[in-house]
């Protein structure tokens, strides 16, 4: 039992490191673009009802590809699977890991999208003519 256990925290910390390494290249690519940078900046000015709202309206419009509407889908049923890369009975490192593919997953919607759309919708949303 005790060696299932160790195996267990062995595959979970082996799969959390993957993930921080890509959370880490995925900040690294989305730094030095500054188109990307600003738009950052507004999406993380939003309120949390906006930023639903622009997840919302990204996914029903049609400019944005079909494969980055499909994120946020694909995080929700992440999120809810019993399945994950850090189980989430394992104290901290099992929510750490929900976050990380949150965190990617939102990085990749926005770098994703086409950059007009995405300020389009967030000039509506900021009130913005």
């Amino acid at each position: 039992m005790v060696e299932l256990m160790s195996v267990l925290v062995a595959v979970s910390l082996g799969g959390l490191l993957v993930q921080v390494v890509l959370a880490l290249l995925l900040w690294l690519n989305l730094r030095h673009d500054e188109v990307v940078q600003s738009v950052r900046r507004r999406v993380r000015a939003l309120a949390w009802r906006d930023k639903l709202r622009l997840g919302t309206r990204l996914m029903r419009d049609r400019r944005v590809p079909v494969h980055v509407r499909l994120i946020p889908p694909a995080l929700a049923l992440y999120l809810a699977s019993p399945l994950d890369i850090v189980p989430d009975f394992i104290p901290v490192l099992g929510q750490l890991d929900d976050l990380l593919v949150l965190g990617i997953g939102v990085g990749l919607m926005v770098k994703l999208t086409p950059a007009g759309v995405l300020s389009e919708h967030l000039d509506r949303l900021e009130g913005l003519p």
